[in-house]
């Protein structure tokens, strides 16, 4: 979703957890972060307009790892599912959880502000 930087890319590759957002590295990249999300949203419902399971089932997969990463169990499980039900051609589902993962990304991103 965007450019980690290599601080990020050592942890992530040492396998360093990270414990909080108020971990200094993280609270450095949650604005870029936040904003890949929210691209990720029209991304989302762009491919859903043109019916492209694959790029939405690849968007949630992404959206699962960064989330996780980041320490946002609430968006990894969300975009878990927005991937599962892309798979299954859900089309209904899929726009469902798009919703709420809007909803929750922006209650985040103001508490994170």
């Amino acid at each position: 979703l965007f450019d980690w930087g290599e601080e990020m890319v050592q942890r992530v590759y040492n396998k360093k957890s990270f414990n909080s957002t108020d971990d200094p590295l993280i609270k450095r990249f949650l604005p870029k972060f936040f904003k890949g999300l929210q691209k990720s949203v029209k991304d989302l419902e762009s491919a859903t307009k043109k019916h492209d399971f694959d790029k939405i089932s690849f968007l949630g997969h992404k959206i699962k790892g960064s989330s996780g990463i980041f320490g946002f169990p609430i968006l990894f499980r969300i975009a878990e599912l927005i991937e599962e039900f892309a798979k299954s051609k859900d089309e209904g589902n899929v726009k469902h959880f798009i919703g709420v993962y809007s909803y929750h990304l922006e209650r985040l991103e103001r508490e994170h502000a």
